[in-house]
C-alpha cells in the first residue's frame, strides 16, 4: 500500500510539472509571436544619431522657400577602423570635413557613429566612400547666413527646436507638427559597435513640404534688403499691396543673422534685434495725409486758404514752418505739396477734435496690428480728445509731432486706404497654410473697413501725385515710373555727440501714380530730412521693382 501511495505521488508530481512546462512553453510561444515585443527588443539594440529636427517650411506668397533653402552635406562615420588603420582614417576625415584631428580622435574613442560636415561633398564623395563606415547624408540648415526677412521669420530655441520670435513663434504649433526627425538608426552588438551587414535606417530630412505661406514676395524682399543695406544704417522699409493689405516686403536695418544672434544682442548701439518696421516713432509730415482727408470729410473745401508767414503763435507757443520766410498764401493742394506746417496747424484748428482723431483711428493709427496668434506690431500712440483739446498738443498733432507715435506698417496701411477708395485693410503677413507646398488649404480673409469717403480719398491721391510731379526734374527721382507720395521729417528730441538735433527721415509713396500697384514707406533714423534721405531710397525701390516686374513678366493688373 505504501508503494502504491508513493507511486501515486510521483505520478501527480510528474503531471504537475508537465502542466507547468506546457504553460511556460505556451507563454514563450506567445512572447515569441508578439510583434510589439519583438519590435521593443529590436529598439533596445538600436542607436540613433540625430541630425537635428526639421520643421514646417516658411514660404513666400509664390511658394518659394524662405527657410530650409540651403542644403548641408554630412559624412556619417561609423568607427570601424582597426588599430593599424585608425590614424590613416582620422587623417582622411580631417582632410574632408570641418572637424579637427583632435575632434575626430575623441569621436572615434567614443565608439559611436558621428557626423562630419563636408563643405565640398561632390568633389570628395568618392573619398568619403573609401572611409570605413562612411557615407553621405543630406540635411538642410533652417536659416542661411543672409536669411531673407529675418525679422519677420524670427528664430528658434535650438535646444528645444521651438519658435522664440516672429512667425516661428506665432505658428510654432503648426510648424512643429510638420517636423521630421533627421536621424540615422542602426543595430549595435553587445560591445556597442555597429553590426556590419545589417544596414542603417535613414530618416529622410524633407519628406513633409507643409508649412506657412506668407504674403512676402521673395524677389521684392531681396530688392528691399539690398537697397536698404546699401543706403540705411538704422531704419526700415515696408512695401504693401494697396488693395488687399498684403505686406510684400518688410525689412529692418541693421539686419540680423539668426545663425549668430549673439552679435546682434550685444550690439547695444544699433539695437538690430528691434524690428523697426513694427516700432513706433514720431512720423512728421507723413501724417498730413490723414489730416487732409479729415479736413475734406469735415466739409472744408480744397480752396481753403491761409497765408504762411513762417511761424504761428498758439497761446504762448511759437510754431515755425520749415520755410522760415514763409510760403505766402496757400490752398489745401499747395499746402500739402509744400508741406507747410503753419497751414496744417491752422487747418486743424478749424476742425472738430473728435472728427480729426476718429479719422486718424479709422486709418489705423493708435491700434496694434495683429498678424497671427499674438504676433503683432506696436500700436503707437494716438492722443486722446482731452489731449487734443489743448491747443499746443493739437498743433503738434496736425503735423505728426508731440505725443503722437506710429510705425511704418501703420503709415503704409493708412496710405493704402487712400488709394483703395477710402477702404482700410488691416496689414496681412500670412496668406494661409499648406500641406503640400503648392496650394493653400485655407487662406486668411481680410475684410475692408470704410475709413474715408471715396471722393475725398481720390482728391488726396491727386494731391499726392501733383506733389511728386513738381519733383519730375529731381535727379533723385524715379526714372522708370510715375509716383505719388509725401515726405516727412520728424523731430526726435535727441541730440548727437556734436550737440545737433537728430531727425527721423520719412517718405511714404506709391507707384505707378494713377494705377498704383505698390505702397512704400521708408524710415531712416538720424536722417536730416525725408526729402534728402528717404525719398532717394524710395526712388531706387520704385525703379528696381518696376524692372523686376518686367523681368518676372507679371500681369499688367499687378496680380501675383
Amino acid at each position: 500500500m505504501k508503494i502504491n501511495a508513493s507511486k501515486n505521488r510521483i505520478v501527480l508530481i510528474f503531471i504537475a510539472f508537465s502542466v507547468i512546462f506546457l504553460g511556460l512553453t505556451g507563454r514563450i510561444a506567445a512572447l515569441s509571436g508578439s510583434a510589439d515585443l519583438l519590435e521593443a527588443a529590436n529598439r533596445q539594440r538600436r542607436y540613433s544619431l540625430k541630425a537635428g529636427n526639421a520643421r514646417g517650411i516658411i514660404y513666400d506668397r509664390n511658394f518659394n522657400r524662405l527657410t530650409d533653402t540651403q542644403e548641408v552635406y554630412r559624412a556619417v562615420i561609423f568607427p570601424e577602423s582597426s588599430a593599424e588603420t585608425i590614424n590613416d582614417t582620422i587623417r582622411k576625415i580631417t582632410a574632408l570635413s570641418t572637424l579637427s584631428a583632435t575632434d575626430v580622435q575623441a569621436l572615434y574613442n567614443s565608439r559611436k557613429p558621428f557626423f562630419a560636415d563636408v563643405p565640398d561633398p561632390f568633389t570628395h564623395i568618392a573619398k568619403i566612400n573609401e572611409i570605413p563606415g562612411g557615407f553621405i547624408f543630406k540635411s538642410f540648415t533652417r536659416y542661411s547666413d543672409n536669411q531673407a526677412a529675418a525679422h519677420i521669420i524670427g528664430h528658434l530655441n535650438p535646444e528645444e527646436n521651438e519658435g522664440v520670435s516672429g512667425i516661428e513663434k506665432a505658428c510654432d504649433e503648426f510648424l512643429s507638427k510638420r517636423a521630421n526627425n533627421n536621424s540615422i538608426s542602426f543595430l549595435q552588438d553587445g560591445a556597442g559597435y555597429f553590426i556590419k551587414g545589417r544596414g542603417a535606417d535613414i530618416s529622410d530630412t524633407r519628406m513633409d513640404t507643409g508649412g506657412v505661406v506668407l504674403t512676402i514676395d521673395k524677389g521684392i524682399q531681396a530688392i528691399t534688403e539690398r537697397i536698404g543695406n546699401e543706403r540705411i544704417k538704422k531704419g526700415a522699409i515696408v512695401i504693401s499691396d494697396p488693395y488687399n493689405g498684403d505686406i510684400l516686403a518688410s525689412a529692418s536695418f541693421p539686419g540680423i543673422n539668426p545663425n549668430n544672434l549673439a552679435d546682434s544682442v550685444n550690439d547695444t548701439q544699433n539695437s538690430p534685434m528691434i524690428n523697426r518696421a513694427f516700432y513706433s516713432y514720431n512720423v512728421g509730415s507723413t501724417f498730413k495725409i490723414a489730416v487732409t482727408a479729415a479736413a475734406l470729410e469735415s466739409g472744408i473745401s480744397t480752396g481753403f486758404s491761409y497765408k504762411c508767414k513762417g511761424k504761428i503763435e498758439i497761446q504762448d507757443q511759437t510754431f515755425r514752418c520749415h520755410e522760415r520766410s514763409g510760403h505766402g498764401v496757400l490752398d489745401m493742394n499747395s499746402a500739402l505739396t509744400k508741406s507747410c506746417n503753419t497751414y496744417y496747424i491752422y487747418l486743424a484748428s478749424k476742425m472738430k477734435v473728435s472728427v480729426l482723431r476718429q479719422k486718424a483711428y479709422d486709418l489705423g493709427y493708435g491700434k496694434p496690428i495683429g498678424f497671427y496668434n499674438g504676433y503683432r506690431s506696436s500700436g503707437g500712440y494716438l492722443p486722446s480728445e482731452a489731449d487734443l483739446n489743448i491747443p499746443g498738443e493739437l498743433a503738434n498733432f496736425s503735423f505728426g509731432q508731440g505725443k503722437f507715435l506710429a510705425n511704418p506698417v501703420q503709415i503704409n496701411a493708412a496710405l493704402s486706404a487712400i488709394l483703395n477708395d477710402g477702404k482700410y485693410l488691416a496689414p496681412r503677413l500670412i496668406r494661409g497654410f499648406t500641406s503640400d507646398g503648392s496650394r493653400i488649404e485655407s487662406e486668411s480673409e481680410n475684410a475692408p473697413i470704410p475709413a474715408v469717403n471715396p471722393s475725398s480719398a481720390l482728391k488726396v491721391k491727386e494731391f499726392l501725385i501733383e506733389a511728386m510731379s513738381e519733383r519730375a526734374d529731381n535727379e533723385d527721382g524715379p526714372k522708370t515710373v510715375t509716383v505719388g507720395g509725401k515726405t516727412g521729417t520728424a523731430q526726435t528730441g535727441r541730440k548727437n555727440s556734436a550737440g545737433k538735433e537728430e531727425y527721423s527721415a520719412w517718405f511714404c509713396g506709391f507707384f505707378p501714380a494713377h494705377k498704383p500697384l505698390y505702397v512704400v514707406t521708408v524710415l531712416i533714423e538720424d536722417g536730416e530730412s525725408g526729402n534728402r534721405f528717404a525719398f532717394p531710397v524710395f526712388s531706387l525701390l520704385a525703379d528696381e521693382i518696376t524692372n523686376y516686374n518686367i523681368y518676372a513678366n507679371l500681369p499688367a493688373d499687378g496680380s501675383r
